[in-house]
This record gives structure tokens, C-alpha cells and sequence, in this order.
């Protein structure tokens, strides 16, 4: 486990279920972008995963997201 510090940043976030493939990241990626686009929100970098629990969680109640930076809401 590495920590650093990162510069605080508003992100849009959609949150699912089960076992996070490539194909299942993609999907929510692009839903999380249609749904940023309807609001005339653009994203400031690259999505990101997110998997907050260990291995041996079952896929129903594993817990993971993707985050899209949004442009122009950097925080102070």
C-alpha cells in the first residue's frame, strides 16, 4: 500500500455490483459518460476503478465504482 497526496478534485461516480472485468468497467465508464454528457458536464481525465473489497467477497455483495474527473469543479 502506497499513500500520497493528491490535489482534491470533484469526480462523478456510478457505483456497481460484482466482479469488475475490463468489459464490465467499459459499460459503466461509458454509462457514467452519457449520463455526465446530459448534463453538460465534461470529464477532466480518464475514469478510474475503484474496489473496495478483499478477494474472497462474493461478486453480489462486492462493492466497486467508476470515477470521471469533472472539468471546471476543482475544488480550494
Amino acid at each position: 500500500v502506497v499513500l500520497r497526496m493528491t490535489p482534491t478534485t470533484r469526480v462523478a461516480v456510478i457505483r456497481f455490483t460484482g466482479w469488475a472485468g475490463d468489459s464490465d468497467f467499459e459499460r459503466k465508464r461509458a454509462e457514467l459518460a452519457r449520463w455526465m454528457a446530459r448534463r453538460n458536464l465534461r470529464a477532466a481525465g480518464p475514469a478510474v476503478l475503484a474496489q473496495y473489497d478483499p478477494p474472497w467477497t462474493l461478486g453480489p455483495l462486492r462493492r466497486n465504482e467508476v470515477m470521471l474527473p469533472v472539468e471546471g469543479e476543482q475544488l480550494p
